[in-house]
């Protein structure tokens, strides 16, 4: 149970870390670039995918999968959580038009949950390590 403990804090230090980021270049890319919310969501997820696979992959789950089965894992989960953050967006603004800021803050904790789970249990598990 430790184990889980440390993985979970490491995992919302890093999802943490890259929300901050994310939220900083969405805000920019809306309020200062004059970008559509659902189109600057999807700029700012890119860079926040690359930092939190090697952080996750090094740091949070200490992974012995290698890149390769690793990264494809993770592509695959982080598309799920990227289809989930552009859908909510799009409900957030056009469907139900809040504030994107605060619509955002709610589709963070679908998405933090989901690929919680799908990245320690799938992505980056110790179980045949290939």
């Amino acid at each position: 149970m430790r184990c889980c403990s440390r993985t979970a804090f490491s995992y919302c230090v890093v999802g943490g870390a890259g929300t901050v980021v994310y939220l900083v270049l969405l805000a920019g890319l809306v309020e200062l670039a004059g970008l559509a919310p659902v189109i600057a969501s999807i700029i700012s997820y890119i860079p926040v995918f690359f930092f939190s696979y090697f952080l996750s992959y090094i740091w949070v789950f200490r992974s012995e999968r290698n890149h390769s089965s690793s990264f494809i894992r993770y592509i695959a989960v982080t598309g799920v959580g990227f289809l989930i953050n552009t859908g909510g967006m799009y409900l957030v603004v056009h469907v139900f038009e809040w504030m994107y800021l605060v619509g955002q803050c709610m589709i963070f904790v679908i998405v933090a949950i989901n690929n919680y789970m799908l990245n320690r249990f799938w992505a980056f598990s110790q179980g045949s390590v290939e």
